[in-house]
């Protein structure tokens, strides 16, 4: 028993002896005028605590770091936006923490569960790093624009470009910072400013132009349409521009980006255009991301955001293609109606007559009872609908798409009207076949009729009468 007491008077002592000999810097921060300072802490298990708990310390000093907009500084002659400068400042951190160098390690403690970590930085040796830093980049950054404003004047937009972006990749974590620069000539300019304002400017003389300027179009027509594009600079031709183009408005296939030749020219491929938007538009710009161009950088946004481009318009034939249908169900005029509606907002004009139709949809609906299901509250009336779709071309008599559906389960209450049954297994049947539909569409392409047109018969002029008798 004595020998009990004993022991546990030691633990006492012990524990007592551990905590006063628990560092300052564990208990409180420590705040240096001189110093930035950073403490981390990590539970002592598995085998890399050690280094959890080195780059927690580092994390806690770069935070320390401040980083704001200065005076005459990219930043705020461009007025980046707010938001845009608190993401900024955690990728400046972040970039810091991998490339932190002159930190002294001061002091590590554990006490048994977790392993603490101490480490200090001169904020005088930091500040020379990054200024060296910074002497470095701008230096870089100055012999690209130097070989970008080269290039402009000889001409090569594109080129130019290239080097301005990559002149804008070498200071942009200092775009935040006023950064001068003395020239050979002994002018001082504000670096970032000047490589802004040169990738701002030069696409400003960039003109594309496009043969055709407008297309006339009837949908799910099989015609194609060539664009012919020309792009150039104060009347010179550009080759290697990468262009894009894409439906700003409506819907159709065209072919992806492509690059002008050596005449400045290049062409693409309008087709499948199945939207029946009485007015539709087409996109052509410079491709920008072909360029280098980050769209996820907010300074990137701001200059891309007059890029050159032109507007196609696309507008609908007065002459578009016009559908007959027919439904061979009574019962089914509900979903006959919304197959209708659905023809007449995305494709075709809905005619009565088949003689002014180019296409014929006919619309064979089957719905057929099935068992009662019991439940919990009340029982369920089974009902499967099958349907099949036909769209003939009236102009050759060929099958050009079909659409089958086959029995699509709908419940409706056992006391439900048959109004009610039918309405209800036609919405689900339309719902089932119109996504089929649209897919089968995107593929099918028809031809206008070809109409006969009577001859006209010139009528001969009646005998001009004199209007004075004979005497």
């Amino acid at each position: 028993m004595r020998f009990i007491v004993l022991l546990f008077t030691l633990l006492c002592f012990s524990a007592i002896d551990a905590s006063a000999k628990t560092p300052d810097w564990v208990k409180s921060k420590p705040s240096k005028p001189m110093y930035y300072t950073g403490v981390g802490m990590a539970p002592i298990s598995g085998n890399d605590y050690i280094q959890k708990s080195k780059e927690l310390a580092l994390n806690d000093l770069i935070s320390e770091i401040q980083i704001d907009i200065e005076s005459n500084s990219l930043f705020q002659r461009q007025e980046i936006n707010r938001e845009y400068f608190e993401e900024f400042k955690n990728q400046i951190k972040t970039s810091a923490s991998a490339s932190l160098e002159g930190y002294e390690l001061v002091e590590t403690w554990n006490d048994g569960s977790y392993y603490w970590t101490y480490y200090q930085l001169d904020k005088q040796e930091y500040a020379d790093i990054i200024a060296n830093r910074i002497a470095d980049a701008t230096q870089h950054a100055y012999d690209f624009w130097s070989k970008g404003n080269s290039l402009k004047r000889q001409g090569n937009v594109i080129g130019a470009s290239q080097f301005y972006l990559k002149a804008l990749k070498q200071i942009e974590q200092y775009t935040n910072r006023y950064l001068p620069y003395t020239e050979p000539s002994g002018q001082t300019i504000n670096l970032a400013v000047e490589i802004f304002n040169s990738l701002e400017n030069v696409f400003k003389d960039i003109t594309i132009s496009t043969n055709p300027k407008v297309i006339s179009f009837t949908p799910l027509s099989l015609n194609a349409y060539q664009v012919n594009i020309l792009v150039t600079s104060n009347d010179m031709s550009l080759k290697d521009v990468p262009l894009s183009a894409k439906f700003a408005k409506g819907k159709g296939d065209v072919t992806g980006s492509v690059k002008t030749n050596e005449n400045g020219m290049a062409a693409i491929i309008i087709s499948n255009i199945s939207s029946k938007l009485a007015y539709q538009e087409l996109a052509i710009s410079l491709d920008v991301e072909k360029l280098g161009y980050d769209n996820n950088n907010a300074i990137i946004k701001k200059l891309i955001s007059d890029i050159p481009s032109v507007s196609i318009p696309l507008i609908i034939e007065e002459s578009s293609l016009s559908a007959v249908i027919y439904s061979y169900d009574d019962n089914c005029s509900s979903l006959a109606n919304n197959i209708s509606n659905y023809f007449a907002q995305n494709y075709f004009d809905i005619v009565d007559e088949e003689d002014s139709a180019d296409v014929s949809i006919v619309i064979e609906p089957l719905i057929r009872p099935g068992g009662i299901v019991k439940g919990e509250l009340y029982d369920m009336l089974e009902t499967y609908a099958s349907c099949t779709i036909t769209l003939t071309e009236l102009n050759s008599g060929k099958i050009i798409t079909s659409v089958s559906i086959n029995d699509i389960r709908s419940l409706a209450p056992v006391n439900s009207s048959r109004s009610k049954i039918l309405s209800t297994t036609q919405r689900d049947l339309f719902k089932k076949l119109k996504p089929q539909l649209e897919a089968k569409l995107k593929e099918a392409r028809f031809s206008k009729r070809v109409k006969m047109v009577p001859e006209e018969v010139e009528e001969e002029e009646p005998e001009e009468i004199s209007s004075t008798p004979e005497l």
